[in-house]
């Protein structure tokens, strides 16, 4: 049985690479004992805590920041004072844990969380670093310190997992023979349903901040409405106050206004998956894509954007349909909404994500490469 110490970046949020880290955790029981540290006691505590994961809370400093410019410059001798003391207090702290529980492997949930990097050079043990979004395409951030010294310390990892071949390539890593590509597990097999019957709407799922591309999703909708006008379109995430009356603003001067929902964020989205006549991915730059997975596992048809991780996981006219402009995507909900019978499409999805993106087609994936960082350590 292996020991292994995730060390995650949230703590007042839980997106997508908290869940996905849960997803792997769960693959993996019965081999690994896991331990989750987080950097403050917030919600994402509550979340393992809640599916019976042992976590610590012990603060240290991400490595990202949004300013640019001077205001970085100025910034940057206070910060670095300020990250020196974290750094020095956390490692201890995180020292004591790998000790104490005689942790085999420390696991790193993101690319903006770097301290993990720090404990297993003071600890001398193997260290895997989990990949999972661009930082500068998707979220608009930067490594705090700098690109060089980011990808330079990544390199040193025992191993790095990528989500998709787009982050491989973004940091460098294609080619090298410590680096993996892999999807990560979103559910289990037995989650996969399919209703033939859907309802009338289209269906964004998310985080919905600006790099979704909901004001995207909001124009191919009113393409689509030109000539279909009885259908709607459902937001379903946590958004601001402000982004959403800007969308709104968008929806209004293109005359649908009236045919969009927010539904808020929603703990069972499922059922909004299932009843959905399609599922858009607007995203231009999305590392991977949890909810397009989530959609293939629960029978919603799935409309992408050709770019990032999406391409990678949808083939065009096999398992979804791909597009590159606001009219394309308008043409594929009304080629969707027209031809009833995408069954064979729907199944020929959820196949995708049994063999893909299960939690048991996972588990085999990351126990090898747990295998082959120890022996070659």
């Amino acid at each position: 049985m292996l020991n292994v110490l995730y060390i995650s970046h949230e703590s007042e949020t839980v997106l997508g690479s908290s869940r996905s880290l849960l997803n792997m955790i769960q693959s993996l029981k019965g081999e690994v004992n896991a331990m989750v540290v987080v950097p403050a006691k917030g919600v994402a505590y509550d979340y393992f805590k809640s599916n019976k994961i042992k976590v610590h809370v012990i603060h240290y400093p991400l490595d990202i920041t949004d300013k640019y410019g001077l205001v970085r410059a100025f910034s940057f001798l206070p910060r670095l004072y300020r990250d020196f003391l974290a750094y020095s207090k956390a490692i201890k702290n995180i020292c004591h844990i790998v000790s104490e529980y005689k942790i085999d492997i420390i696991h790193s949930n993101s690319s903006t969380v770097d301290i993990g990097y720090y404990v297993s050079r003071k600890m001398n043990m193997p260290h895997v670093w989990h990949l999972r979004e661009f930082q500068d395409l998707d979220f608009h951030f930067q490594p705090a310190y700098g690109w060089p010294r980011l990808l330079r310390i990544i390199r040193r990892a025992s191993a790095t997992i990528c989500i998709t071949k787009a982050i491989q390539r973004h940091f460098c890593l294609d080619g090298k023979n410590d680096s993996y590509q892999l999807f990560n597990a979103v559910r289990s097999e037995k989650d996969i349903c399919y209703q033939p019957e859907k309802d009338k709407y289209f269906l964004l799922c998310g985080n919905l901040g600006r790099a979704k591309g909901c004001d995207f999703a909001i124009k191919a909708f009113a393409q689509f409405c030109l000539k279909r006008s009885d259908y709607r379109l459902k937001f379903v995430g946590s958004i601001r106050t402000e982004y959403k009356e800007q969308l709104q603003d968008v929806a209004k001067s293109l005359n649908v206004d009236s045919l969009i929902d927010f539904e808020g964020y929603q703990t069972d989205t499922k059922k909004y998956y299932s009843n959905a006549t399609a599922f858009l991915m607007c995203s231009p730059n999305e590392a991977m894509g949890r909810v397009t997975i989530e959609a293939m596992f629960y029978g919603c048809p799935v409309i992408g954007y050709n770019r990032g991780g999406t391409k990678e996981i949808v083939q065009d006219g096999v398992d979804g349909f791909l597009f590159e402009s606001v009219g394309e995507c308008a043409s594929l909900m009304e080629k969707i909404v027209e031809n009833r019978d995408i069954s064979k499409m729907v199944l020929q999805a959820q196949k995708k994500a049994k063999e893909l993106f299960s939690e048991e087609s996972y588990r085999d994936k990351i126990l090898s490469i747990y295998r082959k960082v120890i022996q070659n350590f």
